[in-house]
């Protein structure tokens, strides 16, 4: 089973790729953490309508509720509810059968019960031009109410928190990283952890370190996204899992010469 040491990359592993970038004799080594926080969240919106109802229907809507969130979901939920202050809403009278008690006049015929043409046949959907109300099914009897209409859709996301390393490699650190099919579950952390207390491989750990490698401002930006995330008006659940991957920043003393090494998911060192 990997550990953590196994992903610690060393200059003693890829000696001729290093001189193949001019990265020869002695070298100062900077130990850095990058923190890859990948997570999913479930994002709830709703919006209100004005709508009428028959009292059967109502008494069926204050049984619908919101869903619990699924983080589970490949797709977006929908839902809808009366909300709270909408559960005890008065019966009114129907104001979609103002004609006749419980109907309609029938759209297709237009209320003559027959078609306006030269012979007259009469209109097969309607009973001598009215149909049943559909808003109030018949009873002449509905409930006016804002009715609460919603969709729960699931989003991923993911960042990288990366050490103040030269602009020119920075890229190449992303691009590596996002290129890993899986991250290894050897370096999976909890930011909760107290870093300042965890053991490193070579010594003890310093305030913000993890495991011997300086974690420095990314697990502080770390915190503060994922914060932001879990407090988004709209987030009603989230799960996240944090990585810190370690790296090494070669360089040659006295000259603008640099790299960084890094381990795959294999473990296997490369000069990124």
């Amino acid at each position: 089973m990997s550990t953590f040491d196994d992903f610690v990359p060393s200059p003693n592993q890829l000696p001729a790729a290093l001189a193949e970038r001019g990265l020869t004799g002695k070298l100062t080594i900077e130990r850095w953490v990058v923190l890859a926080v990948s997570g999913l969240v479930v994002e709830r919106r709703s919006f209100r309508d004005a709508v009428e109802v028959s009292e059967q229907s109502y008494a069926t809507l204050k049984r619908d509720v919101a869903p619990s969130p699924r983080l589970d979901a490949s797709r977006p939920i929908s839902w809808r509810r009366v909300p709270d202050e909408e559960r005890d809403r008065k019966v009114q009278r129907c104001s979609g059968c103002v004609v006749s008690k419980g109907r309609q006049i029938c759209a297709r015929c237009g209320g003559p019960g027959y078609w306006a043409v030269t012979v007259l046949p009469s209109c097969d959907v309607c009973d001598h031009g009215y149909v049943t109300c559909q808003t109030c099914a018949g009873t002449a009897r509905t409930v006016a109410l804002s009715m609460e209409y919603g969709e729960d859709r699931p989003r991923s996301y993911s960042h990288l928190f990366v050490p103040e390393i030269p602009v020119a490699l920075l890229q190449n650190v992303q691009a590596f990283l996002r290129s890993q099919p899986a991250a290894p579950s050897a370096l999976e952390v909890q930011l909760e952890e107290d870093f300042r207390g965890a053991d490193a491989y070579r010594g003890h750990g310093h305030s913000l370190q993890y495991r011997g490698h300086d974690a420095g401002r990314a697990l502080e930006r770390a915190k503060i996204y994922l914060q932001r995330i879990g407090t988004l008006p709209t987030v009603v659940a989230e799960r996240h899992e944090v990585f810190a991957w370690p790296l090494a920043l070669l360089r040659v003393p006295n000259s603008d010469r640099a790299a960084v090494m890094m381990c795959d998911c294999s473990a296997r060192a490369h000069v990124v």
